[in-house]
């Protein structure tokens, strides 16, 4: 899944003191570089921003944990304080801040929403070859969003300014590099809650094509789906069944 777990439009609590030993714990881990501790309540797959690969592995996290764990989040994370920059947001969970990090209510580390500036030159070196082997149609966007398989299309999302998204997909049996068989713009993104999960809306005439991002569900929940509508009723569900958001 992608990284994001937003809380635009939660309520804030203070963490209640039962869940405050797991911010202690994560703030001396991090202080003293223990990634070893880390790996047994950081959970895996940890999803990086598009197309930066999640962190799936215990030895993918000791290779990249300084990339992950850069000077600016150790200083944000060590100097916090448990009462004060941690909140409980309902179900979701505990937040640092406006939800830079976020922890489970069984203490497991589930999504860090920074970037270093290692992983920002990372990910720009990615979008370039990422550019490299699409079609040409489709090079031009200011943002790649996701690129996601499900069992019967292989489907990309980017953010092509202005508010603007655009959709396009593949059969299975073809390539970023081959020219798509349907392109679609002018993307609605609408939030479903605060805790993250969200919906892409593209219309074409009758029809609407809506890709439902799974942030927060139960462990079995596929990542994202495609639904299509005809008039209304519904005539294609398609669960993702690879990809990186």
């Amino acid at each position: 899944m992608g990284m994001a777990i937003l809380a635009s439009s939660g309520h804030l609590y203070a963490v209640e003191k039962e869940y405050q030993p797991f911010v202690e714990r994560l703030r001396d881990d991090v202080k003293n570089r223990s990634w070893e501790n880390m790996s047994t309540y950081i959970s895996l797959p940890l999803s990086r921003k598009y197309p930066v690969p999640a962190i799936r592995s215990k030895a993918e996290l000791k290779r990249r944990f300084d990339e992950l764990f850069d000077a600016e989040l150790t200083q944000i994370i060590v100097a916090s304080d448990a009462e004060k920059d941690w909140s409980s947001m309902g179900w979701r969970g505990v937040m640092l801040h406006s939800g830079i990090v976020w922890l489970d209510y069984d203490g497991r580390l589930i999504a860090i929403n920074h970037q270093s500036a290692a992983e920002k030159a990372l990910r720009a070196n990615l979008i370039r070859r990422d550019k490299e082997a699409l079609h040409q149609s489709l090079r031009s966007y200011e943002d790649p969003i996701f690129a996601w398989q499900t069992t019967r299309f292989k489907i990309r999302l980017d953010d092509i300014g202005g508010d603007n998204y655009r959709y396009a997909s593949w059969s299975n049996d073809k390539t970023h590099r081959d020219k798509p068989d349907l392109v679609l713009s002018n993307g609605v993104l609408r939030f479903d809650g605060s805790g993250g999960n969200h919906t892409y809306t593209f219309r074409a005439g009758t029809y609407a094509y809506i890709l439902y991002v799974n942030h927060i569900g139960a462990s079995e929940t596929s990542e994202g789906e495609l639904r299509v509508f005809k008039d209304g009723i519904e005539i294609l569900h398609d669960a993702v069944v690879g990809g990186n958001e």
